[in-house]
């Protein structure tokens, strides 16, 4: 647990919520406001600066210049009705050390007697990622990827597997998208931890290996079946920045090498799992497949990235996509059945060609590679199953969303 002083307010350690002589309940983070505090937090939601996006769930405030304060909306106009939510995630965040450069960090919350809920946080440096404007680069996508690194490798949280295993967990971030990212031409932060989880990852391991099916989800990873933050972060936001920007082969090449130093971390942190988990064969050999992942993707003797590789990472980004649109949880984009049906199909197809080259040719991180591309094509095809039976449900989400239209796709605007 984490022990920290902030000198300006006499917080030390973790303090549970409590309520003031004035009936204001008060939720410390990593400081305890001060009434003075409290009353500019409100009084700048009454007539402050509001910030330009407007969150589902709140309003968000400029606190001065390094400070944020979220008044949520209330159950009548917020999408989810529990304003402690996101309190609870960054003040687990907080007391674990899950702290991610230059992202949001929670400061303190309190509700107000009349009812009303305000979260105060860091303000994160940046814009949105927008082509032209705020444009992704080598650097702050490396700044990205690290985060996601650092989300997946987790901390140790006492107690916190059900099933008595080990105690590491991991960040899961489900919103990993370009409105929830601040980037500068160098660096890159997130804020807007609402819907995000920490997970215990021998638990997750345990779900895997007990359950026969994995569900179709567009946060799988490429190497563990486990959600990813990375795959999460190419489905929300680097889609759609590449299908919009004049330069998508570039920016996808340089995304790419970069993405190999994710796997390269990945591997070598599973590697020392493998001393603590209590499925030390599997950590092992996610190790491996992390590895093999991150050899592949350093590109060539000159650094280009293969071809067959680069076509598999935009299938199966474009599938994940694909997988998205179709689920519940998605209020926007559009469903050609027919269409999915085919991606799929000709994906696994590929895979299949792709392997049996690479066992032709002794390959071995190429083998690796295209099983575990099949792997997460065969999980991902059960959506076509979904999708028929949504629509003998005449469900609604989905039948608003069918189409017969052609659906541009990465793999047309990409060399591939």
């Amino acid at each position: 647990m984490r022990i920290n002083n902030i000198s300006n307010t006499g917080f030390s350690g973790v303090i549970k919520p409590f309520s003031d002589s004035r009936g204001v309940y008060i939720i410390p983070i990593n400081s305890v406001p001060s009434s003075r505090q409290i009353r500019e937090a409100v009084k700048i939601t009454a007539d402050g600066k509001q910030l330009p996006m407007e969150g589902y769930n709140g309003r968000a405030y400029y606190l001065g210049k390094d400070l944020v304060v979220k008044k949520y909306k209330g159950k009548e106009e917020a999408l989810n009705d529990d304003p402690m939510r996101e309190i609870k995630i960054l003040d687990k965040m907080y007391e674990h050390d899950m702290a991610f450069k230059n992202s949001q960090n929670g400061c303190y919350a309190f509700k107000t007697p009349d009812g009303e809920y305000y979260l105060v946080s860091t303000k994160v440096k940046g814009e949105s990622p927008q082509i032209g404007i705020t444009p992704f680069t080598k650097e702050n996508l490396q700044s990205i990827v690290d985060i996601a690194a650092q989300m997946d490798m987790g901390a140790a949280i006492n107690g916190s597997s059900k099933n008595g295993f080990s105690d590491r967990c991991r960040f899961m971030n489900y919103d990993f998208n370009g409105k929830n990212i601040k980037v500068t031409s160098k660096s890159a932060g997130l804020f807007d931890f609402e819907y995000a989880g920490i997970e215990n990852i021998d638990d997750e391991f345990y779900k895997i290996m007990k359950s026969k099916q994995i569900s179709a989800s567009c946060h799988q990873s490429d190497t563990s079946r486990l959600a990813s933050n990375l795959r999460t972060f190419e489905c929300f936001t680097l889609y759609e920045y590449l299908m919009r920007t004049d330069n998508p082969d570039e920016i996808f090449d340089d995304y790419l090498k970069i993405k190999s130093n994710y796997h390269n971390s990945m591997a070598n942190f599973y590697n020392k799992f493998v001393k603590e988990s209590a499925f030390p064969d599997f950590a092992r050999l996610i190790s491996q497949k992390e590895a093999a992942h991150s050899r592949l993707l350093a590109g060539d003797n000159i650094g280009k990235i293969p071809f067959d590789i680069k076509k598999a990472e935009a299938i199966k980004i474009q599938m994940s996509v694909f997988i998205h649109n179709q689920s519940s949880f998605c209020e926007t984009g559009e469903v050609n059945p027919a269409q999915l049906y085919r991606f799929a199909h000709n994906g696994i197809n590929y895979f299949k060609d792709e392997l049996q080259k690479a066992k032709y040719a002794g390959d071995k991180d190429r083998q690796i590679y295209f099983k575990d591309c099949l792997q997460l094509f065969c999980d991902w095809r059960q959506v076509n199953k979904t999708i028929e039976a949504k629509i003998e449900q005449n469900n609604p989400k989905i039948i608003r969303k069918l189409t017969n239209d052609y659906i541009p796709m990465l793999t047309d605007i990409l060399k591939v």
